[in-house]
């Protein structure tokens, strides 16, 4: 856990000022195929102020929606949907409620998601409304991709365009353009990424990278990669259209690893495994700007640690945990799905980094 060093503020600034923890050094992880994926030094500064006195963290964590085996968990503009699992020891799926939403607040059963299919991702179409990429699976491939409008609860396929002999592994959209992560065999069955936009075709990551999750809001592209048992890394691929490739965290441990984007901002969550399928313990949330100017060092926030959930939490190992969109965070517990508003990024980071 990192250490926050208070710095002296006026005493009216120090609850909403320094609620961020900036890296005052990199070390380095081996990433995906030999890369460097960065990771903070234990050592920390403070951006400004001291961690928050507990009500504040009350304030800024309340609960959406209450249900239980809540495992997987996507989120965006208010919108939810989420899995639910019988037995967190197996994972075994419930006979009912398997897939639930919440829409305007309310919490509602899904019936138009296909049999066999699950999310990838969340985003929109192209018309603004939110969407999920499902897809649907055969002897273990997938063999279908689908919208599936939260709001109408209806799915429709989804034209993924690939090679003969080639494997699409993980799709993402944000309205005209769709990201997708592709196999093949003439590349000895690496991964490569792809971002497709009308009749333009660009491949934004080169061969090699086993692609576990890509995040893609407007013209920005995160994505998560997996290299040894336990090596996850997060990149940057696209800021706001630029290609630049940057690992930006990661872990070698059996932790767990997500990522989101907002307007501005790459943000990632990191999670203790707790010796039990799904259940974690949130230890740190970081986030770097997303710009446009593609800096080759970006300086990383944290959220203070007082401002965590102090609760065990459930997370899925694979494409979802808890959910990011911006500024929120949502994350599910026994009994709930929790909404935890991190802190604006008002203050300027002061890191070595820069």
């Amino acid at each position: 856990m990192r250490v926050a060093i208070g710095l002296v503020v006026a005493a009216a600034a120090c609850v909403l000022a320094a609620l961020f923890v900036a890296a005052a050094g990199e070390a380095s992880v081996p990433g995906a195929n030999g890369k460097i994926a960065s990771t903070s030094d234990p050592a920390a500064v403070a951006v400004a102020g001291t961690d928050p006195p507990a009500w504040t963290t009350a304030r800024r964590d309340q609960v959406v929606v209450r249900d239980d085996g809540v495992l997987e968990l996507f989120a965006l503009d208010g919108m939810l949907l989420y899995g639910r699992t019988e037995n967190l020891d197996n994972s075994a799926p419930p006979t009912a409620r398997r897939w639930m939403r919440v829409v305007n607040g309310r919490q509602l059963q899904v019936q138009g998601v296909p049999a066999a299919s699950g999310p990838f991702s969340i985003g929109r179409d192209a018309t603004g409304r939110v969407v999920a990429v499902l897809g649907q699976y055969s002897s273990g491939e997938v063999v279908q991709w689908w919208l599936y409008d939260i709001a109408r609860d209806a799915a429709r396929p989804l034209r993924v365009p690939a090679e003969e002999g080639c494997a699409i592994t993980t799709v993402a959209v944000w309205r005209g353009r769709i990201a997708y992560a592709v196999r093949c065999p003439w590349f000895n069955y690496q991964w490569r990424v792809v971002v497709r936009e009308a009749a333009s075709t660009t491949r934004v990551t080169k061969r090699g990278w086993s692609v576990k999750t890509l995040v893609l809001r407007n013209q920005s592209l995160a994505v998560l990669v997996s290299g040894s048992r336990f090596e996850q890394t997060v990149w940057r691929v696209l800021d706001h259209g630029r290609r630049c490739p940057k690992p930006i965290a990661g872990t070698q441990d059996e932790l767990g690893i997500w990522a989101g984007l907002g307007s501005g901002t790459l943000t990632w969550t990191i999670a203790d495994w707790m010796a039990e399928f799904g259940i974690y313990e949130l230890s740190e949330v970081g986030d770097v700007d997303l710009s446009g100017q593609c800096q080759s060092a970006p300086p990383k926030r944290y959220t203070a640690p007082s401002l965590l959930p102090q609760r065990p939490i459930h997370g899925s190992p694979y494409s979802s945990g808890p959910a990011i969109d911006g500024r929120k965070l949502y994350y599910a517990t026994d009994t709930a799905i929790h909404l935890l508003r991190l802190p604006a990024r008002r203050a300027i980071a002061t890191s070595r980094e820069r």
